[in-house]
């Protein structure tokens, strides 16, 4: 059982992904952030969240649009950024059964944010 601690524990921290950057709406909104959490709620879940940063001196609106299989996906409704503010935005979780949770890219991949 002590052979597995390390796993566990290294798990159940939030991974980050920081060294690409996904840019959105002619670059006014950055993705500067995909983070995967994995819980233990019984059974092993991981938690994806993006945040995203306004680079620009006014406010923009976007839409986020979960691709693929997550669970509790945010409703494609607008969400509005402040000037060079930042947001957080949960989007959604999964199971892991079998393979690893996605990470950085991947989790870039099933993102679409569009600007309203």
């Amino acid at each position: 059982m002590l052979r597995f601690f390390p796993l566990a524990v290294l798990l159940a921290l939030p991974l980050t992904a920081q060294a690409q950057m996904a840019h959105y709406c002619g670059g006014a909104v950055v993705a500067d952030r995909f983070e995967t959490r994995v819980t233990r709620t019984p059974i092993m879940k991981a938690h994806y969240a993006v945040t995203l940063q306004n680079r620009r001196s006014t406010a923009v609106s976007v839409i986020i649009i979960v691709r693929g299989g997550l669970l509790d996906r945010p409703s494609p409704a607008p969400i509005r950024i402040n000037p060079n503010q930042s947001v957080t935005v949960q989007l959604g979780n999964q199971a892991i059964i079998g393979s690893p949770p996605m990470r950085g890219e991947q989790i870039a991949n099933v993102t679409g944010v569009s600007c309203v």
